[in-house]
């Protein structure tokens, strides 16, 4: 039987950051969002969200932090060193 783990949150990224709908980066982005969901197209300020929310297998917790790491590590998109932030709350089905 496969055990999951309920994954939720968000990321805010300025538009030098944002991805492109369909979840891969844009050319000139630079967040490697697999499964985000945003908006059809980005609003025109400078505050853009990127959702994410599922049930994943267990195994796939690592893979997911990495990717989450990775996202941490992009560097800020201007002068005013502003980085990509987010929150993530993942639940497992047995552990809690």
């Amino acid at each position: 039987m496969a055990v999951f783990v309920s994954v939720r949150g968000f990321l805010q990224c300025d538009d030098r950051s944002w991805p492109s709908s369909n979840g891969s980066s844009a050319p000139r982005g630079r967040l490697p969002v697999q499964r985000g969901v945003g908006p059809a197209r980005p609003y025109y300020n400078w505050i853009h969200y990127v959702f994410y929310g599922a049930d994943i297998h267990a195994d796939s917790v690592e893979p997911m932090l990495e990717l989450l790491r990775t996202i941490a590590r992009i560097p800020p998109s201007d002068d005013d060193n502003d980085h990509v932030t987010g929150l993530f709350h993942a639940s497992h089905e047995i552990e809690g």
